[in-house]
């Protein structure tokens, strides 16, 4: 099967497998609550470290535009400009 440039299957190159092969299905075995439960925890821990890994990206930057906030209000005079009021 050739994939185009974007990732997708050419039409050409899918091949019509027919029915679903009905001799597998008697072997399906059942799953323990152990390996979905560790399943589970293996998400959950590549979700952590991926909230921890935006969390130290995010975090020294943010402080870093804070801290470069600082001069710039105070050349401004630190207050932003009013709207003026309207008159019903």
């Amino acid at each position: 099967m050739s994939t185009g440039g974007d990732g997708r299957m050419d039409e050409e190159s899918v091949e019509d497998t027919g029915l679903p092969v009905t001799q597998l299905q008697g072997l399906e075995l059942p799953v323990d609550d152990r390996f979905t439960d560790q399943v589970g925890r293996r998400i959950q821990r590549r979700l952590l470290a991926g909230d921890l890994l935006q969390l130290a990206w995010s975090g020294p930057m943010m402080a870093f535009l804070e801290l470069l906030r600082v001069p710039f209000e105070w050349f401004t005079g630190g207050s932003t400009p009013q709207r003026p009021e309207q008159e019903p």
